[in-house]
């Protein structure tokens, strides 16, 4: 395989970050969100900011019924995609250039 192939085929920074992070959610939830854990996922202070959301078509992620189910879901890979594009809007931390620990130096 070329170097260009194999630059092509990396995944980038933000594609990295999204995978470790959908991993952690199923990991943690299971590949569907919903009440709590969706709503702390996603950032909100309490379950009733994340209704006022739903009721607003205000949620950044797809949500979905599941049938003879009560409330909303979302898949854990639409969580994490929109968490690491959040991140990534404020800028990735350069990986390369952190020691060992890969801590941040502040």
């Amino acid at each position: 395989m070329t170097a260009k192939a194999e630059l092509e085929q990396a995944p980038s920074p933000i594609e990295r970050l999204a995978d470790d992070l959908e991993r952690k959610l199923i990991r943690e939830y299971g590949i569907c969100l919903s009440g709590v854990a969706l709503s702390r996922s996603l950032g909100y202070r309490s379950i009733g900011t994340m209704r006022q959301a739903i009721k607003h078509h205000a949620v950044p992620v797809p949500l979905f019924p599941i049938k003879d189910r009560r409330g909303k879901y979302a898949l854990a890979g639409d969580v994490a995609r929109w968490l690491a594009a959040q991140r990534a809007a404020v800028g990735l931390p350069d990986t390369n250039s952190q020691g060992a620990e890969g801590g941040d130096s502040a």
